[in-house]
């Protein structure tokens, strides 16, 4: 999961996914954006 850490609180949004997702998936990976990166090297981290 790509987040901002800037407008996201961050317990509330994994507390979400984690009632959504099924318990058979793989653990969600948690990636926050920064300043100098608003993402793609987030996604390509992966």
């Amino acid at each position: 999961m790509v987040y901002n850490p800037l407008k996201v609180d961050l317990d509330a949004l994994r507390a979400a996914v984690a009632a959504e997702v099924p318990g058979d998936w793989a653990s969600t990976m948690w990636f926050g954006t920064t300043e100098d990166d608003p993402g793609p090297g987030q996604v390509r981290r992966r």
